[in-house]
């Protein structure tokens, strides 16, 4: 089985998880913490590893379900514990700190967790795409705790799709839907976040995907909702309006408009910008 995975991520990464006596996985419910989870059950003896996943309505529920079930199925220990972000007033201030605040928050929750069990080392779901990223204020506090926090794929800067195949590798069962980025990144900055209106923007996002779409992001502000899709369904996208529209009044929303521009990840938005900027200044 060691040779195998082999095929699909550094033997460095492997060994270093063999040589744990026990870990902490932080296991969000999305694809890339569910890989590294199973990895370390793999690698290690039952027992020795403990997942922790936090219960934040800045996150989508159904990824507490599938992390649930996924622990049941590999056996392994889970706890379920209140996001400690949601006591951080600058993260419910959706303030350009956000993401760092947050990330802090709960590394040291987990390294709390981690000194009563005399656990040394906490696994996370970060990868090499993520680290690359530089809406992804969080990483820097991964570089502040690297003492305590390993990160196996970007360590074996693995990629999405090299992560798929690690997943296929270790037969992982995993029925989540595609990774989404935290609610809060749904709002403007300096926009204060409330549990209703996130959750009603997921399931907003839920109720289109379940028409077809590949992707979707709903951007908020108050009762107005924008709707971005991948720039290639703006037409299709454009002839289903009438069923967006019905879809996004039910939850509440007033205005409902289709961004022209397309959907764009943190760092997209980042680029776009940073581009914008350039050319008047040219």
């Amino acid at each position: 089985m060691r040779d195998k995975l082999a095929r699909s991520i550094d033997e460095g990464v492997i060994s270093r998880i063999e040589k744990l006596a026990s870990c902490i996985v932080s296991l969000s419910g999305g694809l890339d913490s569910a890989v590294v989870l199973a990895l370390a059950r793999r690698l290690l003896k039952e027992g020795k590893v403990l997942a922790v996943t936090f219960d934040s309505w800045l996150n989508p529920w159904d990824e507490i379900h599938e992390a649930r079930r996924l622990c049941t199925v590999l056996g392994v220990e889970h706890m379920v514990i209140r996001g400690p972000e949601l006591s951080e007033g600058k993260v419910l201030g959706n303030e350009r700190s956000r993401c760092e605040i947050c990330k802090e928050a709960r590394i040291r929750e987990l390294i709390s967790i981690a000194d009563s069990r005399q656990i040394e080392t906490i696994l996370d779901g970060t990868n090499l795409d993520d680290l690359e990223d530089p809406s992804r204020l969080g990483n820097r506090v991964l570089e502040k705790y690297a003492s305590r926090i390993f990160s196996p794929l970007a360590e074996g800067k693995l990629r999405k799709e090299e992560i798929w195949a690690l997943a296929g590798e270790l037969e992982l069962d995993w029925k989540g839907r595609p990774s989404t980025a935290c609610l809060a990144t749904r709002f403007p900055w300096n926009y204060a976040l409330d549990e209703e209106q996130a959750r009603k923007t997921h399931e907003a996002e839920t109720a289109l995907l379940r028409t077809g779409l590949s992707r979707v992001r709903v951007r908020v502000f108050h009762k107005m909702a924008s709707i971005e899709v991948m720039p290639d369904e703006l037409e299709e996208a454009f002839n289903k309006r009438n069923e967006y529209i019905l879809i996004l009044k039910q939850l509440g929303f007033e205005r409902i408009n289709l961004d022209l521009e397309g959907y764009r990840s943190g760092r997209e938005w980042l680029d776009m910008n940073k581009k914008r900027r350039q050319g008047g200044n040219s």
